[in-house]
């Protein structure tokens, strides 16, 4: 990304972890880089312009307005791998498709400039879904808390231990606090979806006895 004051701090808040104000900050930049017309930006650093504001969008659970972000994304930007990999994150999150997420976060060759963004998005996604968990279910099996956060199954007891949650040893965990402490505040993401990730967690036990 080249061309404005803007863009530069874009590189400075992802390079240094400063998150807060990042989504204002590229959409700023993208109205910059509207102004100056298209001879102050080359293709490719208008492209990771727009994956950077569709990745913040999810940063800040903003996923509508991650989808206004693309629909205003050049059409041959969105081919570019960077733009087109933020699309399908945001769009797996919309259709509540965390198999796909996992799927594309972890096969993307993420580009340098993006790469530290791309870690915070996969922390603050896999916390968001862990507060869900607790919140929606009384008892979930292993293999499903594994998939739910795109995990190794070997990582499972160490993330509920540290969770509080009781594990079973008939590969069922009870995921709540082992002293009895509230739901994080932090489940609040995803009050709307508790229903939905019910659906999706059905449809996998079905799927594995049908």
């Amino acid at each position: 990304m080249e061309g404005s004051l803007g863009v530069a701090a874009i590189h400075r808040c992802i390079q240094s972890g400063s998150w807060e104000g990042l989504l204002g900050d590229t959409e700023m930049a993208e109205l910059t880089a509207a102004e100056s017309g298209p001879a102050s930006s080359t293709s490719d650093s208008i492209a990771l312009l727009y994956a950077t504001q569709i990745l913040a969008c999810i940063l800040a659970d903003e996923l509508s307005r991650g989808k206004f972000a693309f629909k205003r994304c050049p059409e041959l930007s969105r081919s570019h791998p960077q733009v087109d990999a933020a699309h399908r994150l945001l769009a797996a999150l919309w259709k509540d498709n965390f198999d796909d997420f996992w799927e594309v976060m972890g096969t993307c060759e993420w580009d340098g400039s993006v790469k530290p963004l791309v870690d915070e998005v996969e922390r603050v996604v896999r916390s968001r879904l862990t507060a869900a968990i607790a919140a929606a279910y009384e008892s979930i099996s292993v293999a499903d808390v594994a998939r739910l956060l795109g995990i190794p199954l070997p990582s499972v007891q160490a993330l509920a231990t540290a969770q509080g949650w009781v594990v079973g040893t008939d590969g069922w965990i009870e995921p709540v606090s082992a002293c009895g402490a509230p739901v994080p505040e932090e489940a609040l993401f995803l009050n709307d979806k508790v229903h939905e990730l019910t659906h999706y967690v059905a449809f996998l036990e079905q799927h594995r006895w049908g």
